[in-house]
């Protein structure tokens, strides 16, 4: 979140046609952080006069409201056609190229660390679920084949008969 004073001083100097190199220089911001308040100050159709008449603490509301407005709500996309296109036999695919693909097919979509981030997520939960139903397997096939133990008494070691009868049965 910016200050007054930033806010209004960035949209003067851009306004006053100065590169945005020397905005972000004076202000100490970057260019995403100038880039919003640029986009925000287009978006609210206002001049700058009329920006200047505010008080700080309501041009600071009203580029940065309580409320998260920084992302509109973007569905995730569709990871399992993008992992079976990496994993895909002589595939030269890598998620640089998904991300691509993605971006041009929604322009307005997740960036590209975000985008790589829940692909990450998605192979995690992806890899969690093969890791489960192998373990489900696996308790499956030993429970038919590997009898369960003797019985042990309340100290916690075998009785002797039942380990008798266990190795005669098996």
């Amino acid at each position: 979140m910016q200050d007054y004073n930033t806010i209004i001083g960035a949209i003067q100097m851009r306004l006053n046609k100065c590169p945005t190199r020397s905005v972000m220089d004076r202000f100490r911001i970057g260019s995403s952080t100038l880039n919003l308040i640029m986009s925000r100050y287009k978006a609210f159709d206002l001049t700058i006069d009329e920006l200047e008449a505010m008080s700080p603490k309501e041009v600071e509301k009203l580029f940065y409201p309580q409320k998260n407005l920084q992302r509109k709500e973007v569905p995730l996309p569709d990871f399992q056609y993008y992992y079976d296109r990496i994993h895909a036999p002589n595939s030269r695919i890598n998620i640089s190229f998904c991300w691509l693909d993605y971006k041009e097919k929604n322009p307005e979509g997740y960036e590209k660390s975000q985008f790589y981030e829940y692909y990450q997520r998605f192979v995690q939960e992806k890899d969690d679920l093969v890791l489960q139903s192998t373990f489900s397997d696996l308790e499956d096939f030993y429970d038919t084949i590997v009898p369960p133990p003797p019985a042990r008494k309340p100290n916690g070691k075998p009785t002797v008969e039942n380990h008798v009868r266990y190795l005669e049965t098996h």
